[in-house]
Order: C-alpha cells, then sequence, then structure tokens
C-alpha cells in the first residue's frame, strides 16, 4: 500500500485506509481465533452478549452492495423474538459474516441465498443455504480444513475455501456450538451452525 500512496491518485488514500482497517480487522480476528486453546479444559471466558436476530439482519445489510453486484436476493426465515448468545470480541460476527459471504460468493448469478433460524429450547441452528453447484458428499468434512482445495466447479475458479471456514468452525466450538455442511436438494450447498443458547433472569 505504501507503493500505491505514493502516487497520488485522487482520492486513493481514503480507500487505501478502509482497505489498511479491513486487513488490520482481519488480523486481528485471524489471530485471536487461531490463538484460542485447543483443550477444553483451558477455554477463554465469553464475557459478553449477542441478539442472534440482529446480528444476521446487520450482516445482510453491510453484504446488499456485494449481493447486488450478482443481482442475488436473501430469504431470511427466523423464528424466537431474542435469542441470546454468548460471545467474546467480534469471532463470532467474522465467522457468520465469512460464511453469509461465502453463500453470496457461490451462488451464480441472479441466485437466491436462505437464511433460516430455528430455535430449539436451549440451543438455536442457523441455516445458510446457497444457490450454487455444492459440494462432493465425501468432501463435506474436508472443506473445514485450512486451505483445502477440491476438484469441483465450485472452487477450480476460487482456489479453495482459505482459513474461513477453518476458523469458523474453530470459533463455533470454543462457543460452544458446531457446524456441518450437506448439500441441500434443489439447492447447494447448506451450512449449519448450532449455538446454545443464553437465558437471563432477573433473579
Amino acid at each position: 500500500m505504501a507503493i500505491a500512496r505514493q502516487k497520488q491518485v485522487a482520492g486513493l488514500d481514503t480507500e487505501l485506509d478502509k482497505i489498511g482497517k479491513a486487513a488490520d480487522y482481519l488480523e486481528d480476528i485471524i489471530a485471536d481465533v487461531l490463538s484460542l486453546p485447543v483443550s477444553s479444559q483451558e477455554q477463554r471466558p465469553l464475557d459478553d452478549v449477542v441478539e442472534l436476530n440482529s446480528l444476521l439482519s446487520a450482516l445482510i445489510d453491510d453484504l446488499h452492495i456485494e449481493a447486488e453486484e450478482k443481482s442475488l436476493s436473501f430469504d431470511v426465515s427466523t423464528t424466537g423474538e431474542e435469542l441470546l448468545i454468548a460471545t467474546r470480541g467480534s469471532s463470532l460476527t467474522a465467522a457468520l459474516e465469512n460464511i453469509l459471504r461465502n453463500a453470496i460468493k457461490y451462488s451464480p448469478s441472479g441466485g437466491l441465498v436462505r437464511v433460516l433460524v430455528e430455535e430449539s429450547g436451549e440451543s438455536c441452528s442457523i441455516s445458510v443455504i446457497d444457490s450454487g453447484s455444492g459440494v462432493e458428499e465425501d468432501e463435506l468434512e474436508a472443506i473445514f480444513r485450512p486451505f483445502y482445495r477440491t476438484d469441483s466447479a465450485r472452487t477450480r475458479e476460487s482456489g479453495g475455501f482459505g482459513l474461513g471456514l477453518a476458523i469458523a468452525q474453530r470459533t463455533l466450538l470454543h462457543h460452544g456450538g458446531s457446524i456441518t455442511a450437506r448439500n441441500s436438494i434443489g439447492a447447494g450447498l447448506c451450512v449449519e451452525i448450532q449455538l446454545p443458547l443464553l437465558h437471563i433472569t432477573d433473579d
């Protein structure tokens, strides 16, 4: 970026500042998640709370430009008025954002991304379903490995899955949840997340 700044193109500094801040944010998230203890006995405390429906709505709003560039639409279905999740920092936000961004990336132009939120007792599930080509059945677990590359059309052009799903998996495990992937009949890949709900009482 230092070389780009030297060219002194009008308006470039503002864009470079945005890129720099985004890069710093991602670097902090990656460093934070990859430093999480592997042992469940050494888990860092989840010392913050987020409302899931509001978080997903805000993330989808933030990604609307990327969706509009491909003429994509979102179909969001939620249950539960207030779904509280114990979290820590911005790691859960980053994990959900990555999953939504993947759904946009792998859906064809004019496609649909479905987001289903379901409450079930002490937990909730979030399903993000793209309208892409899916993944080979024997690779559905492997896509959570860092930089995993498949031979399918889904990743031939993109070069693979990078760190996003690997970080998301580790993040969700740290939150006491889980993440799996399956092919959805009549659609593309469905990434399903399970998270425990936090119930706050007046006592």
